[in-house]
């Protein structure tokens, strides 16, 4: 095993609602503190996110809250500044890892590059995408992100719309200053080496196997479960109007969790969507366990989405319409025809025809879930960073 590390794992989001990448971070600080490693999560409010005892909570100086986004706001100053040099000097910190792309993350990876500390960020998404009425507004996109990190954006295209062009340049901007850009899948890797950064490594979220998963549930009717943000890129309506194209004879169900429905979705899910709302890391595993599969209908945007880590680490595949992450997962993902409800439908109908589909791919996700497992993550990310000491 690698020497031991002091490792300080830094994100501007709060902790206090577990997205992708929230957990993502999380399982990476258990995986690194279980590998021996000494690991203390610099975040806006850590100290109240339940961490694991071997993970030490630090939080910022206390910081406004940027409306709608819900984003912890801290500006990058020479007080932030000096308040991150204590901390890497206090903790004699080794490594820094990032997980986001606003002024925490600017600062502490600017005072770990002025120490020779390694750095490397972890990019959740680069396909960052906004409303097409949002357009006017890619200029003032930058002007915040630079008068909140102080670095200057990246001018170049990154997308054909203005605004998605605008907000990878917030990621851009932030995985420059870094030694090391960690993409959690290689297709997202790819994107960002197009983007000129010099260092990109693919290396995969964490997901622990379940030694026993849960056994299928009987296929009298064709259970699928929908887990995420009720957020436009993630397509839930499309999975709602595959449901309800699919044939009336076909016995189906799809068991909805992340949000509230509006009546529109409420009237296009008919008696086949059943509604759960936000659930617990323990309801949603419960939920998984309960379903032949998850139904994945984000189309271009996602990287390697940690609800789809989690059905495979309990012996569950994903049916998908992006062919790009179909490619990533390989036989542990279910192709849809096409990501339009029609297509979805028909992908439906395929798989309870023939439940053999979900069996082979069950085989696939639970290989997928032992080669994501943390000790083979914390012993990659040891070595990234044993790589940049050595120069």
């Amino acid at each position: 095993m690698a020497e031991p590390m002091r490792v300080l794992i830094v994100c501007d989001y709060s902790l206090g609602y577990l997205g992708g990448a929230q957990i993502a971070l999380m399982r990476q600080a258990q995986a690194l503190a279980a590998a021996g490693h000494r690991v203390s999560l610099l975040a806006p409010d850590a100290g109240s996110a339940g961490l694991d005892a071997a993970v030490e909570a630090v939080e910022p100086p206390p910081s406004r809250t940027l409306p709608v986004l819900e984003l912890p706001l801290l500006r990058a100053s020479p007080e932030l500044a000096g308040f991150a040099g204590d901390v890497l000097d206090d903790h004699r910190i080794d490594a820094v890892l990032l997980h986001s792309e606003f002024g925490l993350a600017a600062t502490v990876s600017a005072e770990a590059r002025r120490r020779r500390i390694p750095v490397l960020h972890t990019v959740h998404t680069f396909f960052w995408t906004g409303p097409w009425a949002a357009a006017p507004f890619a200029p003032a996109v930058r002007a915040f992100h630079r008068a909140v990190t102080g670095l200057p954006s990246p001018r170049m295209k990154l997308a054909p719309r203005p605004l998605d062009s605008a907000l990878r340049q917030m990621t851009l901007a932030v995985a420059r200053t870094a030694d090391v850009v960690v993409s959690p899948s290689a297709h997202q890797a790819e994107r960002l080496r197009e983007a000129g950064l010099p260092r990109v490594e693919a290396v995969s979220n964490v997901t622990e196997p379940v030694a026993e998963p849960a056994p299928m549930p009987p296929f009298d009717r064709l259970r699928v479960a929908w887990l995420g943000r009720f957020a436009p890129e993630k397509r839930l309506d499309a999975a709602l109007g595959g449901v309800a194209s699919a044939s009336p004879a076909l016995p189906l169900s799809l068991r909805i969790a992340g949000g509230t429905p509006n009546a529109r979705q409420q009237r296009l899910g008919g008696g086949r969507a059943e509604w759960l709302g936000r659930l617990a890391q323990a309801g949603a595993a419960e939920l998984v366990d309960s379903s032949h599969a998850l139904l994945l209908t984000s189309n271009g945007f996602d990287n390697q989405p940690m609800v789809v880590l989690e059905a495979f680490s309990r012996g569950r595949p994903v049916i998908l319409v992006d062919r790009v992450l179909a490619k990533e997962f390989g036989d542990a993902a279910v192709l849809c025809d096409s990501p339009d409800p029609d297509g979805i439908a028909r992908t439906l109908e395929r798989i309870a025809a023939d439940p053999r589909i979900l069996e082979r791919a069950t085989a696939a996700a639970v290989e997928l879930s032992h080669r994501a497992s943390g000790a083979a993550h914390a012993t990659r990310i040891a070595g990234l960073v044993e790589e940049v000491r050595k120069g």
